[in-house]
């Protein structure tokens, strides 16, 4: 990806969730894909292009697939964080 920094940072929270057993490594694999593929939208090289890029556009159905892909890991994320 072209920014490994925020790959290595997603996939480390991945990894520390599912050693602590927050998620398991089937729950979290979509989410390792997601930071290492540069040929398809991913976290890690479009996201952030779509925000702030007027060039840069997606399908809805890509889009959706992306939120399905990573809304487990997001939710799990984000109750984990709260409980803290």
């Amino acid at each position: 990806p072209k920014d490994k920094a925020l790959a290595n940072k997603v996939t480390a929270v991945a990894t520390d969730m599912e050693a602590n057993g927050v998620m398991t490594n089937k729950q979290a694999l979509p989410v390792r894909e997601a930071v290492k593929s540069d040929d398809k939208l991913t976290l890690a090289t479009n996201l952030n292009a779509l925000v702030h890029n007027r060039d840069m556009s997606v399908s809805g159905n890509d889009l959706k697939a992306i939120g399905t892909r990573l809304a487990p890991f997001i939710e799990t994320l984000w109750a984990s964080e709260s409980s803290i």
